[in-house]
């Protein structure tokens, strides 16, 4: 779920390693950025399924509860200033060493920076998708629709208001069991 949701939205970034490293070494920093960042989204998704596991099974709340509980903490964050704030982050880069263990270190470091920054951005949405569980891919393409279009173009960052109530009136569909 997190390779596909995640790595399109990652493509200018490993394109910017790619572009930024010397001709040699350009597929080990690549493949180096990718293996890093697709491993913080890992971990986020680890820590997410194990409050999803204690939130089902030891506190006994329904699926359909969760899903508007997500999609409702979904829907709020996408109007927060902090949001805004995370999805113009995402799109910044760094300088890169140009060879040797800097270069690698270099990679990774920007790599974890910018999946930090996307976690900050999208984990509501990601939450929505482990309330779902791995059995919607109609939410999948929707949410990664969504996160592709608020994080690679410019008139993307205008789709969090409508997106928030797209959410919201997603929420209360959820609500209402259609």
């Amino acid at each position: 779920m997190v390779v596909a949701m995640m790595v399109p939205v990652t493509l200018p970034a490993v394109r910017y390693v790619g572009l930024n490293s010397l001709r040699c070494r350009r597929r080990r920093a690549m493949t180096l950025y990718t293996a890093v960042y697709v491993g913080t989204w890992a971990l986020l998704g680890v820590a997410a399924l194990g409050i999803d596991h204690l939130l089902r099974v030891h506190l006994g709340l329904s699926d359909r509860l969760l899903l508007v509980l997500a999609l409702l903490a979904a829907s709020g964050w996408q109007l927060t200033r902090a949001k805004r704030r995370a999805l113009f982050a995402c799109g910044r880069t760094v300088p890169l060493p140009p060879f040797g263990r800097r270069a690698d270190a270099g990679c990774a470091r920007f790599a974890l920076l910018h999946g930090l920054r996307c976690i900050q951005s999208c984990w509501a949405i990601m939450l929505v998708m482990v309330a779902l569980g791995h059995s919607s891919l109609a939410w999948m393409v929707a949410l990664t629709a969504l996160v592709v279009a608020e994080e690679l173009t410019v008139r993307g960052r205008w789709v969090t208001r409508p997106a928030a109530a797209m959410l919201a009136v997603a929420a209360g569909a959820v609500t209402l069991g259609a």
